[in-house]
């Protein structure tokens, strides 16, 4: 939640002030997306008993709020410039507000005064606005040369499926992958080579031992004529020794990494058979993660993930799909964190793995939409079907936890992020089954209307509190969401 803290609001304001001016000379594109949504999910916990469950760091039961269903609006927005400066370069950029490109309907400050002292007073007279900061996502310049194109400045990139590397392009992307840096992009034939260099943390100051920097590169083959597409992205992450703006609670105190070096390589391939299309992604994350258990020693970093996706055309109203994964979970041993966390846009459900729940009591530290595919292995399989100006999509997901807790051994709990010494009594694996349902009404080329449905029946993995005595009686979430977004 930093980013509602230290959203760099000045800049951001000067640059509005600043883009007129410019448009009076250079010529000047503004794109960007506009959305809003209403959710309510019913059970969110997937507990019957609001009450009496333990819900503490070793437990899988969310935190009670006090209400069983949880019930939100939210806003997202991003503005996207582009200005042209000459044939050979241009300026572009992403702004927005808030925490997630966006925030919450009703997140103003708008409360009775008992001392009489502000505005409004018992019977809400009076509304007013808070203070909102504004974030510049991106801003970079593109150079064009004949041998590459070269991107200076903060820019998002992609890479395969957008499992680890995100760029965020969707209209309900609410996070995105951000390098501070230069990438070089290179066509040579049918191969696109991307080297880069980026500074993800300065650490407060101006030396190497305080720093993060992130260097690497990605080849990718992509032939059309042959329906074929492979390659591998290799990425190394550097934590100087003396920096403390990165840190980790998993242990019992918050301890700050300070040297580490993780490396990811992330291989894709894709192949077209006709109406057939088959994806697979695997990245691996090999490393020091540094002190990330405790403040005394460092540990080792070794996890991955196999993401699959598979798509067959069936005709021009209906498609059919399948996604698979597996992804590593953390065993709680403390030499070594084996747990991989896909990017928070990559989703395969409309309740398992989409929310942060234990946001919704502690909303005013935590966003609902951090929420991450982790410690899985799961099976999706779905139906679209196109009718004029509207898709409809179904969808069936099965998962199993990859890492459970066992008794007597220390265990992590992958919702709290923290290492648990011992455990009282064994976890089991089901996550359980979810039912999805929706559609999307194209209104015309910039407005779409949606919504979604979503039932899932929880298994014993959530059933999990770390206490013997309790004994919890699972209930089944329900999903409800509607939505109108626009893009322009």
């Amino acid at each position: 939640m930093s980013q509602k803290k230290y959203g760099i609001k000045y800049f951001s304001i000067l640059l509005f002030l600043f883009f007129p001016f410019l448009a009076h000379a250079l010529p000047i594109d503004w794109q960007g997306t506009f959305g809003v949504d209403t959710t309510i999910v019913t059970n969110y916990r997937k507990v019957s008993d609001s009450s009496t469950l333990t819900a503490g760091d070793g437990s899988q039961v969310v935190g009670n709020s006090g209400s069983a269903e949880s019930s939100f609006q939210s806003y997202l927005l991003t503005l996207k410039p582009i200005i042209i400066i000459n044939d050979a370069s241009t300026l572009k950029a992403e702004i927005s507000t808030g925490y997630g490109r966006g925030g919450e309907m009703g997140e103003n400050a708008q409360a009775s005064d008992a001392s009489g002292d502000g505005l409004g007073g018992a019977l809400y007279n009076i509304n007013t606005a808070t203070e909102k900061s504004l974030n510049v996502n991106q801003l970079y310049l593109e150079l064009y040369a004949d041998t590459a194109t070269y991107v200076i400045g903060r820019h998002s990139a992609k890479w395969g499926l957008g499992a680890v590397v995100n760029s965020g392009e969707n209209l309900w992307d609410r996070h995105f992958y951000s390098r501070d840096g230069v990438t070089i992009k290179m066509k040579v034939g049918n191969f696109y080579i991307d080297p880069f260099w980026a500074r993800l943390s300065a650490g407060g100051k101006m030396t190497s031992s305080t720093s993060t920097t992130e260097y690497g590169f990605s080849v990718l083959y992509d032939n059309p004529e042959k329906d074929m597409g492979f390659g591998l992205l290799y990425k190394k992450k550097v934590s100087g020794a003396a920096n403390d703006t990165i840190k980790s609670g998993i242990g019992s105190s918050v301890s700050t990494l300070g040297e580490a070096n993780v490396k990811l390589i992330d291989i894709y391939f894709k192949k077209i058979f006709g109406n057939l299309k088959l994806e697979l992604e695997v990245p691996i994350v090999t490393g020091n993660a540094g002190k990330i258990f405790s403040s005394s020693s460092s540990a080792n970093f070794n996890s991955k993930a196999i993401i699959g996706e598979a798509e067959y055309k069936f005709n021009n109203k209906w498609t059919f799909g399948a996604n698979l994964g597996f992804v590593d979970g953390e065993d709680g041993n403390t030499g070594e964190f084996n747990a991989l966390y896909l990017h928070p846009n990559y989703q395969i459900a409309n309740i398992l793995f989409r929310y942060n729940f234990s946001a919704v009591k502690n909303a005013g530290t935590e966003s609902i939409y951090d929420s991450y595919i982790t410690n899985a292995q799961y099976y999706k399989f779905y139906a679209n079907y196109f009718m004029d100006n509207w898709v409809w999509d179904f969808g069936f997901i099965y998962a199993n936890a990859m890492e459970t807790a066992k008794k007597g051994k220390s265990f992590y709990n992958h919702t709290t992020h923290k290492q648990i010494t011992s455990a009282s009594e064994n976890q089991e694996t089901s996550m359980g089954i979810e039912l999805d349902a929706g559609f999307n009404y194209v209104w015309n080329n910039e407005v779409k209307i949606g919504a979604a449905v979503g039932y899932h029946i929880p298994g014993d993995y959530f059933a999990f509190t770390n206490t013997s005595s309790d004994k919890v009686l699972l209930a089944n979430s329900y999903l409800m969401q509607l939505n109108i977004g626009v893009n322009f």
